[in-house]
């Protein structure tokens, strides 16, 4: 963070293996063991350390799905779908 300078907004999106079914991720696992680049899965808790020290915009950490959702069309995908959490924060 310290070279963002003051001011400045930080949009991330990560995937992540939380709200998936253990034969899920034993298949993504898998095939990860075939790829040239490894995948790194983070838990909501370590997508949110990435934001240490900055001000969170609303709603936070939260699926993508779920992403300022209120006037999108329905239906909306699964959180098992999309997998990956968002986020913006900005540095004070």
């Amino acid at each position: 963070m310290d070279a963002m300078p003051a001011g400045s907004y930080v949009a991330l999106s990560h995937g992540t293996f939380d709200v998936l079914s253990e034969a899920t991720i034993a298949h993504l696992t898998a095939a990860d063991d075939t790829s040239p680049i490894p995948f790194q899965p983070r838990s909501h808790t370590d997508v949110t350390r990435f934001f240490h020290g900055m001000k969170m915009i609303d709603p936070g950490v939260v699926s993508i799905a779920d992403w300022r959702a209120d006037d999108e069309p329905i239906p909306r995908p699964a959180l098992q779908q999309v997998a990956t959490y968002g986020a913006v924060a900005h540095r004070p």
